[in-house]
């Protein structure tokens, strides 16, 4: 019998372990996700025990709902100059990149990216896990950014 298939009871329903840790490794950490997984898994599944197939839809199910509302609210407080940050340490791809390496991709027009990224960092949009480096303070922001890029 294979170990990954064996339902973990979580919550009133049953997922099969591997259901179970695709959706808490796309949460990235953050428990305000597992929520929306959760009620999208339940809304798209046939039944329980969740499966993967169930796990899979779900993300992207969940993954839309957050694109509409928790990564926008997050955007939309930032401002022009900081979204300019974001977007460029987006593009680098990278969990902690080099505040060096954001300022670089801004270019030489971009004067002044420390004191933008010192704002984000106040404003609760990045933080700086060690020095020189910074982080989005949400998983999935990055993504989020580069999906919004491609619209």
């Amino acid at each position: 019998m294979d170990a990954l298939r064996i339902p973990v009871q979580a919550q009133g329903g049953d997922f099969t372990s591997e259901a179970l840790d695709v959706l808490v490794e796309m949460s990235g950490g953050y428990p305000y996700f597992l929520p929306e997984y959760g009620k999208a898994i339940w809304n798209i599944a046939p039944g329980t025990p969740f499966e993967l197939a169930d796990a899979l839809g779900a993300i992207e199910v969940g993954r839309r709902h957050l694109d509409e509302g928790f990564f926008p609210s997050r955007w939309d407080r930032a401002t022009p100059r900081e979204r300019k940050y974001l977007a460029a340490m987006s593009t680098l791809g990278e969990d902690q990149p080099r505040s060096a390496g954001v300022a670089e991709v801004m270019g030489p027009t971009a004067s002044g990216s420390s004191e933008v990224r010192d704002s984000a960092i106040k404003r609760g949009l990045i933080w700086s896990p060690e020095r020189g480096r910074i982080a989005f303070t949400v998983p999935g922001m990055g993504d989020f950014i580069r999906r919004r890029q491609l619209d």
